[in-house]
């Protein structure tokens, strides 16, 4: 058995079969980031759908890199590119690239809501894992700020969030953190709410990561009204 370091300066080892392993080193790595005195409203267009959640900055990172996120408006609905079972969406410069994490909102049709993996993407349109049924109308997407996992730091780790929110309505809040399109329902969190009230949240979780996999976290609303996320912070440190 061969022990030896490389260049992102982690130590590795080649098991008996000649298979690279890296060596972690417990509470090595970590990521984090937070909101702080924002004033830019998550917009929620539909009730009781997942919204991918922005206005995220990066906080203490090793191992991990960070992504702002972005957002776009759909022009309309057609049958996918990639064929059966896909839904293709226009708009112009939209700026992702093939397997991104979107939530998208708005939509008349309540399948093209919520979240979806991007593929077959050109410059002015790209498709969604969903079965194309009609055109769902002009509406919006929304790709998360979320934490990458760096290569050599996959692993089981320690999760936790807080969010304190003021909405513009009353309403019940669900907040989920998850790895790709995957939902962490062991993160969930709920809580209702007062028109204009200003209130936390909080959760914590174990999971496991992979190198490459994107951790970012949504809320969902009871009602189609807008919520302000004034301060937060979600993060992940190796056990």
């Amino acid at each position: 058995m061969a022990v030896y370091p490389k260049a992102d300066n982690l130590l590795y080892f080649q098991d008996g079969a000649g298979v690279e392993h890296v060596i972690a080193l417990n509470g090595k790595n970590y990521g984090e980031a937070y909101i702080y005195n924002n004033a830019v409203d998550t917009v929620i267009e539909t009730a009781d759908i997942p919204i991918a959640l922005r206005q995220i900055i990066a906080g203490a990172l090793n191992g991990f890199t960070f992504d702002a996120g972005s957002t776009g408006s759909i022009a309309s609905y057609q049958l996918g590119t990639g064929g059966a079972g896909f839904t293709r969406l226009n708009n112009v410069a939209h700026g992702l690239s093939d397997g991104d994490i979107i939530t998208v909102r708005g939509s008349t049709v309540a399948g093209y809501n919520g979240v979806h993996t991007v593929s077959s993407v050109a410059d002015d349109y790209f498709d969604i894992d969903e079965t194309f049924s009609v055109d769902g109308g002009a509406s919006d997407w929304d790709q998360a700020a979320h934490l990458i996992v760096g290569a050599g730091a996959d692993g089981i780790y320690a999760a936790e969030w807080v969010m304190n929110t003021a909405p513009d309505a009353a309403c019940q809040l669900v907040w989920v953190m998850y790895i790709n399109a995957i939902p962490q329902y062991k993160s969930a969190s709920e809580r209702i709410y007062e028109n204009n009230s200003l209130k936390g949240a909080t959760a914590t979780a174990i999971f496991s990561v992979a190198a490459g996999d994107i951790v970012w976290l949504s809320v969902q609303s009871s009602a189609a009204s807008n919520i302000l996320n004034i301060h937060g912070n979600y993060n992940l440190h190796q056990l």
